[in-house]
This record gives structure tokens, C-alpha cells and sequence, in this order.
């Protein structure tokens, strides 16, 4: 019983001090997503100098530190869909001239560079997102130019490197996502279509397949190296696992 009161006043007394442990950074009017590389973190950070840019911390004050102020301004560049692959980080990003397009960096300023403009046309972007890894290689959906319908691209980290995988076929319209990789293939669907689309890269071709009557294929998943998905309406009724 004695040992039990000790515990108690123990946590009492103590208690602030370890509440106190937590360390002060720096103040941001807004924080979104975060990746780590290196031992290093990354996030969106906004304040009322810069905007939304990439910023890093190593947990310490003098370590929390803009990466680069790609946009310079209060607006900001508004970095988006942060991955980390192959020992660097990849983002979008919209310096104010190209619009929203593919950014690589290895966390200074000098090396976070525009990779490829996808979308060369004044203020229009390619929105790239949706990133995966499959084969050893960086696959995300973006926007070719004059089109605001979505392509399948990869990437090995070159400009040269980043190209054109796959359109989408004639008489579809929409927005590629749900990229899953599954038994060695990569997999993905359009929003607005009930149309499952397979990708190898030992061929380098895709096959596409309706499959039922339903409006949308969606909720890729893999298991035990399987892909499993539903079918639904457009109010997600009458749903169909596969």
C-alpha cells in the first residue's frame, strides 16, 4: 500500500515536468502532410511570409527551416501529395508561371528543382499526384498538355527519364486513381467509368476491362498479393466486392 502512494505522489510532483518536455519549434498558421527522409521530416508549412512551401525539421528550433520558397510571396508555390522514393522527395508544386507540375528534391534549395514541365502551357499545369512505386520505378497520374483529363506517367528521378506511359482511350473522359500494385502489375481505374485498367511493365502495355454494368469501379486494395475492389452506383449503393 505504501509502494502505491509513493507511485502516486511520485506522478504528482513529476507530472509538469514532464509535460514541460515538449520543445517550442516555430509557429505556422498552417501545417499539412508530412514525410520522412534521412532522419529529416518534411511538411507544408504556412505562414505570412512565404504562403504554403516545403519546409524540414530535425526536431530541433535552428533545425526547422524552409527548404526553398519556390513561389516567392505570400501565396506560396502550395506543395501537394509529398512522397518520398529512391533517397529523394517528390511533390507538385506551381512557382506562379508554369502552374501545378513535378518537383524532386533531396532536402537543401539547390537541389529542389522543377523535374519536368508535363503541361508546358503559361499558368496550366499538370497536376501530378496519386504517386506509387512499382518496379523500382515512381508511376503518378498527371494531366498531358492541352488536355484537363489525367494520363498514366513514371519516373526513374531524370527529366529524361519521365514520360508518357499510357492515355486514356478515345471515348473516355476523367481522372485516372485508386494506382494499386498487385501480383507484379500495377493497377488503376477512372473516376467516371466501371472500367479496371491493368498495367505490366514486362510487356509495357494495359488492359482494360469493363466489369459489370455498374457506373464505377473504386477501394482498390491488395491482399496477399490479390487486388480486391468494389463496384458501385453513383451514390454507392448496390456494391459489389470483387
Amino acid at each position: 500500500m505504501k509502494q502505491h502512494y509513493l507511485g502516486v505522489l511520485l506522478l504528482v510532483f513529476f507530472a509538469p515536468a514532464i509535460c514541460l518536455s515538449q520543445k517550442y519549434l516555430k509557429e505556422f498558421s498552417g501545417i499539412n502532410e508530412s514525410v520522412t527522409l534521412d532522419g529529416v521530416t518534411y511538411f507544408i508549412g504556412e505562414d505570412q511570409i512565404h504562403g504554403k512551401e516545403l519546409w524540414k525539421t530535425d526536431g530541433t528550433r535552428k533545425g526547422t527551416v524552409l527548404v526553398k520558397d519556390i513561389f516567392p510571396g505570400i501565396r506560396g508555390s502550395e506543395p501537394q501529395d509529398l512522397f518520398v522514393f529512391d533517397g529523394a522527395l517528390y511533390f507538385s508544386a506551381n512557382d506562379g508561371i508554369l502552374g501545378q507540375e513535378l518537383y524532386k528534391s533531396n532536402g537543401t534549395a539547390e537541389s529542389t528543382i522543377l523535374l519536368k514541365d508535363l503541361h508546358p502551357a503559361h499558368r496550366t499545369g499538370s497536376s501530378p499526384s496519386k504517386f506509387t512505386i512499382y518496379n523500382n520505378e515512381l508511376y503518378f497520374v498527371a494531366a498531358p498538355q492541352y488536355s484537363n483529363t489525367t494520363s498514366l506517367y513514371k519516373t526513374d528521378g531524370t527529366a529524361a527519364g519521365t514520360v508518357l506511359v499510357y492515355s486514356r482511350e478515345e471515348g473516355y473522359s476523367g481522372r485516372f486513381e485508386n494506382l494499386t500494385v498487385a501480383n507484379n502489375k500495377l493497377y488503376f481505374t477512372n473516376r467516371y467509368s466501371s472500367i479496371l485498367y491493368e498495367f505490366s511493365s514486362i510487356t509495357n502495355q494495359v488492359v482494360s476491362q469493363e466489369v459489370d454494368e455498374f457506373s464505377t469501379v473504386s477501394s482498390l486494395n491488395s491482399f496477399n498479393d490479390e487486388l480486391y475492389f468494389i463496384t458501385h452506383k453513383n451514390n454507392k449503393s448496390q456494391i459489389k466486392l470483387y
